[in-house]
């Protein structure tokens, strides 16, 4: 039987590609050429043969014995994830995990008491005494301070962890502290646990602002795009010129009045468009 050429060791809390070594009555046991672990029956492929590459989850079960599962869990080993509680106990709260084994969330590492029925957005990470997974709802523990490189205008995914007023707190690309300000943020977005594509806007020593829209010259490209889109709706002509109110540019295109004059300037300059007394024109 051949095993992988680089030998590792199972880890916990990760998917990974194991080698099948061997059949029992209790399941299969896989092997990353150095260490085993037991895939109970009910996770075996019935077609499974030895020797085959199967892709499976690690965890310890109960009494802190590795299995592997072929289920797919909602968060691995150092991600953020939003998980829902679905119980407490003397212990701490569990959280819907994706496994049959819920993740415990010990009262130690509570941001605040968890409920039933609540979402949460916590960090998954090994417990260095058991070994076992679970969570923590104590994010910024887990973030590093941003680098001065950050390039502003670059696109990040961004988790939103609790929502404000006026400003959504969340992880901006796993691993910042983020802040959204914005005088008006979208009602669709304003949920915890909803994950988003946002830009960074400032960086700081405590952390990230991000945009929800684009800045920069990739806002111009965006906005330039989507201003043809609209010309071609409407037929090449559109009644927007350099003296209409921003209240109007506003509510035809969602731009500012000084990002419209951009885009127009830099369609001119491409010879995109046209500009009359009553409007723009697109260019045939």
């Amino acid at each position: 039987m051949e095993f992988p050429d680089t030998i590792s060791v199972v880890e916990i809390g990760k998917t990974q590609r194991l080698t099948l070594a061997r059949l029992t009555s209790v399941g299969a046991y896989l092997t990353d050429g150095r260490d085993d672990v037991l895939m109970p029956k009910k996770y075996v492929p019935p077609s499974a043969q030895l020797g085959e590459t199967v892709e499976a989850f690690v965890y310890l079960d109960s009494e802190d014995r590795p299995i592997a599962t072929t289920q797919k869990p909602k968060a691995e080993v150092d991600s953020f994830a939003y998980l829902r509680c679905v119980g407490t106990s003397n212990v701490g709260a569990f959280l819907d995990f994706g496994l049959e084994k819920d993740l415990l969330v010990p009262f130690r590492e509570q941001l605040s008491p968890m409920r039933e029925e609540q979402g949460y957005v916590v960090r998954v990470f090994l417990d260095e005494v058991s070994g076992r997974l679970v969570g923590s709802s104590k994010l910024r523990k887990f973030l590093s301070p941003p680098s001065e490189t950050l390039v502003l205008g670059t696109e990040m995914p961004f988790l939103i962890s609790e929502v404000r007023p006026r400003a959504l707190i969340g992880v901006a690309d796993d691993r910042y502290d983020a802040v959204v300000l914005e005088d008006e943020l979208p009602r669709e977005v304003m949920r915890v646990g909803r994950r988003l594509n946002a830009w960074l806007k400032k960086v700081s020593p405590e952390g990230v602002q991000l945009a929800l829209r684009p800045i920069g010259r990739r806002a111009e490209l965006g906005g330039a795009e989507q201003l043809l889109v609209r010309l071609k709706e409407e037929g090449g002509f559109l009644g927007l010129n350099d003296d209409s109110s921003p209240e109007e540019i506003q509510r035809k295109l969602g731009l500012s009045k000084s990002a419209f004059k951009r885009i127009l300037g830099h369609l001119l300059k491409e010879g995109r468009i046209d500009m009359d007394p009553y409007g723009i024109r697109l260019r045939a």
